[in-house]
């Protein structure tokens, strides 16, 4: 739920740059409300991850706290229009990177094949959505820029194809009764 509401937030706060501060301030708090909601609920997994005494997901909490602790600042930077799409876009990236490999990494370790399997497709689509995401935003911001960056649009081209894949890999995983299904709603 962290991950969908800060891609959320991440969306409005490029908007928000992307218009000079003209648009998207009140879909901003929105977002950043729902944000700190999820943050809230966040202590639990912590202690979870605390737990589980593994120095991989140690290691991908100690970086999701400094992240988090950095949220602040950067929405402040945000805020008074002294940061840029390109940084506040990868400040985002990364946290919701981070918080989808914490999410992988106890699927790993979950114990029972079915499991671990029901639990590595669900993140298939969650890592899907965030590629669509970071499409979306690069999108925007050639839209307000009224250009393509080289570079970026290299990486904008070859996010279909990402999403194509995980979405591919996330039908392969279901059984064989619900693919049909789920790929009709998807």
């Amino acid at each position: 739920d962290l991950v969908h509401v800060l891609q959320s937030e991440r969306a409005e706060a490029i908007g928000l740059l992307a218009t000079k501060g003209e648009g998207h301030r009140s879909e901003l708090t929105s977002a950043r409300n729902a944000v700190d909601g999820g943050i809230g609920q966040i202590a639990k997994i912590r202690n979870d991850i605390r737990a589980e005494n593994d120095p991989s997901l140690t290691r991908h909490e100690q970086m999701l706290e400094k992240a988090l602790g950095d949220l602040s600042s950067i929405r402040s930077n945000i805020d008074s229009l002294s940061i840029s799409q390109t940084e506040a876009f990868t400040y985002y990236t990364v946290l919701v990177r981070n918080l989808m490999n914490i999410s992988q990494e106890f699927s790993l370790e979950a114990g029972a094949k079915g499991v671990v399997g029901k639990m590595m497709a669900h993140s298939l689509p969650m890592n899907a959505k965030e590629v669509a995401g970071q499409e979306r935003n690069l999108g925007h911001s050639f839209i307000a820029e009224g250009r393509f960056d080289e570079a970026h649009y290299l990486d904008f081209i070859g996010m279909f194809g990402s999403q194509k894949s995980l979405i591919d890999q996330y039908l392969d995983l279901l059984p064989d009764g619900d693919r049909e299904q789920y790929a009709k709603s998807l």
